[in-house]
């Protein structure tokens, strides 16, 4: 008779064997519910009552809400492969964790009610776990991999504890931060792009080089480090100016910077008697980039011209467009590898990439059509929750069930 499966057993429930399956659908079903809410609040359909500074929790849920459960699905998962001695946290631990990213949702749903102590302490002890998964196997290797990643997760949890003492007055005062805490979440923003470019660095040498083999093409991809680290320095000096010089014209200059490096990295896609934008899964994974440098062009053009204060719209380009394309495609490629599946483009991947893409430029064009600004908003928040519906409908199965080549995980 088989022993029955518990939490605690080498051989957890399926939904348990690893942390991507419970991570990724939790992602998707808040992005779903949060931008429905917040997309009905904006159009004027309903409004959003619960709490007094509701863009604060619009940009904070949509940052570090969605991306506490993308970033834990995602590095749980990745870890083991990056570090050999990493063990996979699966069952009982992962349940926990769970439970605590949820907690931290909840919280700050209620943040008028329990007060920014208590969220802080349920929000700050899910990112400082996290940041403890990456950080013990980075410092314990020899040849320190993998720490632009952690120097990522240790920097948005650093802005997440600014924030949250900008909404405590006792240590407000303590520590003379004085800063807007809206300001701190748009600080947050940049962070987000450096973890964006760590992470494809390494994905995109290994999806690509893939594609490349399937396809017989004795060939090489190489996302070279010193492009990315230039542009994740220009990302860096752009966030800390912008947080420190607000409005300053030489923003615009920084921000011309940022982009170009980010253009910079597209020279790896370019390879002698290889057409790789011709290749399925490699357009998508360049698209991330491409929305991510003419976020910082338009954003550079706005700040040099006076006369026009869209920067807010620009910005979406960047969350909207570059951070929910990078969580559909690292959900994707991570939903189907370790699922026990061949990687290979499909309709579905594509129709979600082109929904991201729509979306996030119908959002940014409030600029120029501001008479337009609510059908724009609702229709650019259905058409972006699109995609992760198709993502659920695609993959919602995949991870409830076991590994298709019999494997555990």
């Amino acid at each position: 008779m088989a022993n029955p499966i518990t939490l605690n057993s080498k051989n957890p429930p399926t939904l348990l064997a690893y942390g991507f399956r419970p991570f990724f659908l939790l992602l998707t079903s808040y992005i779903i519910l949060t931008t429905l809410l917040w997309g009905m609040h904006w159009a004027g359909f309903i409004s959003l009552i619960f709490t007094d500074n509701i863009i604060e929790w619009h940009i904070y849920e949509m940052l570090f809400g969605l991306a506490a459960a993308g970033i834990a699905g995602f590095l749980l998962t990745a870890l083991p492969e990056f570090f050999e001695r990493v063990t996979p946290v699966t069952g009982k631990p992962l349940l926990w964790a769970i439970i605590l990213w949820a907690a931290g949702r909840l919280s700050f749903w209620m943040i008028d009610l329990l007060g920014p102590i208590i969220v802080s302490i349920v929000n700050l002890s899910f990112w400082l776990w996290l940041l403890y998964q990456v950080i013990k196997p980075v410092l314990s290797d020899p040849q320190k991999r993998h720490s632009a990643l952690a120097f990522s997760i240790m920097l948005l949890t650093t802005i997440q504890i600014i924030f949250f003492i900008s909404k405590i007055d006792s240590l407000r005062l303590m520590t003379g931060i004085t800063a807007d805490s809206i300001a701190i979440l748009k600080m947050a923003v940049g962070a987000f792009m450096i973890l964006i470019l760590s992470v494809l660095q390494r994905v995109n040498t290994g999806v690509i080089n893939g594609q490349l083999e399937q396809l017989e093409i004795n060939e090489l991809f190489i996302s070279r480090p010193p492009r990315y680290y230039l542009a994740m320095f220009t990302l860096l000096l752009f966030t800390i100016v912008e947080f420190l010089l607000p409005g300053n014209h030489i923003l615009a200059w920084l921000a011309f910077a940022v982009s170009a490096a980010i253009l910079n990295t597209l020279n790896d896609f370019f390879i002698k008697d290889v057409r790789l934008f011709t290749i399925p899964l490699v357009w998508p994974l360049a698209s991330i980039l491409m929305l991510m440098a003419l976020g910082y062009g338009f954003m550079a053009v706005d700040y040099l011209d006076d006369s026009f204060y869209s920067i807010n719209h620009f910005r979406h380009i960047l969350t909207t467009g570059a951070l929910g394309l990078a969580y559909i495609m690292i959900m994707s490629i991570v939903s189907t590898v370790h699922t026990g599946r061949i990687l290979q483009a499909n309709r579905w991947l594509n129709v979600t990439v082109a929904l991201i893409i729509i979306a996030s430029l119908l959002r940014a064009s409030i600029a120029f059509f501001p008479q337009y600004a609510p059908m724009l908003f609702f229709s650019s928040s259905l058409i972006w929750v699109g995609a992760f519906v198709v993502y659920l409908f695609r993959f919602s199965l995949f991870l409830i069930s076991p590994r298709a080549d019999g494997l555990p995980g």
